[in-house]
């Protein structure tokens, strides 16, 4: 498929015309210029948006594709166990940095994804 300005193709195909059939107007010659311009006025074009209204678009799409993708992820809590942490949706235990096992590390875990933002934020 190529893309083109059909406006301009009207412009130079109706300019041809007006060069080729210059004291020559026959009823025959009407009907083909407007057959073509018909052709042209049909034929299947693509819009054309603006740079910025293009980024807009792309924008809300990332942030459409983050939302669906925390829809999907599961909800967990962090679970204090001692002085260890642990992801109840894995059960993975995970690095407790203050030594407490009171200090919650991220707001997801680290080996299922599962988001842990709720309660314990």
């Amino acid at each position: 498929m190529r893309l083109g300005d059909l406006d301009a193709l009207k412009e130079k195909v109706n300019a041809f015309y007006d060069e080729l059939f210059v004291g020559c107007v026959s009823s025959d010659l009407i009907t083909f210029a407007k057959s073509v311009d018909e052709m042209i006025d049909n034929v299947p074009t693509v819009e054309a948006y603006p740079f910025e209204q293009v980024q807009e678009l792309v924008k809300l799409n990332q942030q459409f594709a983050q939302e669906i993708e925390d829809l999907k992820r599961p909800q967990g809590e962090w679970i204090i166990d001692g002085h260890h942490i642990r992801c109840n949706k894995c059960n993975e235990y995970i690095c407790n940095t203050d030594g407490e096992g009171d200090k919650i590390p991220n707001n997801f875990c680290p080996n299922c994804g599962a988001d842990m933002r709720g309660d314990k934020e």
